[in-house]
């Protein structure tokens, strides 16, 4: 199969699930919305610094490092406990 660019969209084998454009808020990511309705719903000083750094948080993942706020999870989940994580089953210290 063909690699096909699509813009940086795609990355590897082509397939097409992985073409749509991601969920968008005028120019915002989509997530963005959730803190915009908080500090809507929820007006106070907290709020709207929790509001701010949060679409400042989403936009620059989304839009300066090109990459979703799971991935980003994902990233830093793996950095604290690394890559591999292992089968054995924690119990078996206790069992002896």
């Amino acid at each position: 199969m063909k690699i096909i660019d699509l813009g940086g969209r795609m990355r590897g084998r082509a397939h097409w699930s992985n073409g749509a454009k991601s969920a968008k808020f005028f120019v915002l990511p989509a997530i963005t919305t959730v803190f915009i309705l908080i500090m809507l719903f929820f007006p106070s000083w907290k709020t709207l610094i929790f509001g701010m750094s949060g679409i400042l948080l989403t936009v620059y993942l989304y839009m300066i490092k090109k990459t979703t706020f799971r991935a980003f999870l994902r990233s830093i989940k793996a950095w604290l406990v690394g890559p591999a994580i292992t089968t054995g089953s924690v119990l078996k210290i206790f069992r002896k």
